[in-house]
């Protein structure tokens, strides 16, 4: 099992694309602790930079070795650079995308970023010469379980090129009115999902009219955070995801919603999360360790016989109003314990045995 995924923005802009991709790929491998990769197709430009929202710059891992220098531009053996020259020159393989991409966990292939480029001209490049990238993806898919891509939507050919090798796409867009030039070709409609990214609730560009712009049956929503936008400044959106990937049953906390948008807009893209067998055999266990708890039998309330001598019936009346009817009211006595109205009147010293709860009986019918 494989899927490619790519993310891209609209012609009008990226909107926070390689942010949204970075956070998306933290999130699924969080949950269903798959291999997960993240490569750029994208000339180096800050907005594409994927490392930088991935690690602080005192997290970066120090991988590879430098090859060359050039002008600003250092060549090493790391990155997209290195895998698209093994590629060219020889067999990549695995062994190529472990020393050539950064781990952000420590399980192996559970979160490996490859480096954007540092060449010049790279989108204008791939597009030349697409077929040596789909050699890069192919040997990712024996090595991964997701691919996550990013496309820049404004190289219209590599992107429409990527986007007919993917499994799926997801396009960015921003909460406004919507981008004249969206459009694509029919083929790959139906691998489309649309993400609103930096999603305010309050806004009168809402998810309704969002999907009446862009006629979509769903318009999938990336809420307005401050800490992940927080994040993505720091360079700690995979720290973040994976503090606020299990935030489902957590109502309280100021990250919840995020957390289940991202879980709606996953599931529909990589499928719900499935519990593995262990996962399985781990909860049963803890619920057999679990006390059993036999649920309280109700206690039945005790009967008095009393013996029809001890009961009368008074008649009392009222305190007569002025210009009013007089009123009169039956009470029953039992003993020294009287019913007036239907509410009873306990002189417990005359009675000290009906201290006991229970309900006094006449001739097998209870009196009410």
């Amino acid at each position: 099992f494989y899927m490619i995924i790519v993310f891209q923005g609209t012609q009008e802009g990226k909107h926070g694309t390689a942010a949204a991709m970075v956070t998306a790929a933290a999130f699924q491998m969080a949950r269903s602790n798959k291999k997960i990769a993240i490569l750029s197709f994208c000339d180096n430009e800050k907005k594409n930079n994927i490392e930088n929202f991935a690690f602080t710059s005192d997290d970066m891992p120090d991988i590879g070795n430098p090859l060359a220098e050039l002008g600003d531009f250092e060549f090493t053996d790391a990155g997209i650079d290195a895998l698209i020259r093994r590629s060219e020159t020889g067999i990549l393989t695995k062994e190529h995308f472990n020393n050539c991409s950064m781990p952000a966990v420590k399980a192996q292939n559970g979160l490996d970023i490859v480096g954007t480029t540092n060449a010049e001209n790279f989108e204008d490049d791939m597009t030349l010469r697409f077929d040596v990238a789909k050699k890069v993806l192919t040997v990712a898919e024996e090595l991964y379980d997701y691919i996550f891509v990013l496309a820049d939507s404004q190289h219209a050919e590599l992107t429409r090129k990527l986007d007919e090798v993917a499994d799926k796409i997801v396009v960015v867009i921003r909460q406004g009115k919507a981008d004249a030039s969206f459009d694509f070709p029919d083929e790959i409609k139906n691998k489309i999902s649309i993400l609103a990214a930096d999603y305010e609730a309050e806004s009168s560009f809402g998810v309704r009219y969002l999907k009446n712009s862009y006629k979509a049956k769903k318009i999938f929503i990336m809420p307005h955070s401050v800490t992940y936008r927080d994040a993505c400044t720091n360079g700690s959106l995979v720290r973040f995801a994976l503090r606020n990937a299990s935030l489902e049953e957590t109502p309280g906390d100021i990250n919840y919603k995020f957390s289940g948008a991202m879980k709606e807009l996953l599931d529909h893209v990589c499928g719900k999360v499935e519990e593995t067998d262990e996962q399985e055999a781990e909860e049963k266990e803890a619920d057999e360790l679990q006390p059993e708890v036999k649920p309280k039998k109700k206690r039945r309330r005790q009967m008095h016989e009393v013996p029809a001598e001890s009961v009368k019936v008074e008649t009392v009346a009222k305190k007569k109003k002025l210009f009013k009817k007089q009123e009169t009211y039956d009470r029953i006595v039992i003993g020294e314990d009287k019913l007036e109205n239907g509410e009873q009147v306990v002189d417990k010293d005359a009675l000290p045995e009906r201290r006991e709860r229970g309900d006094y009986v006449l001739n097998e019918s209870p009196i009410t």
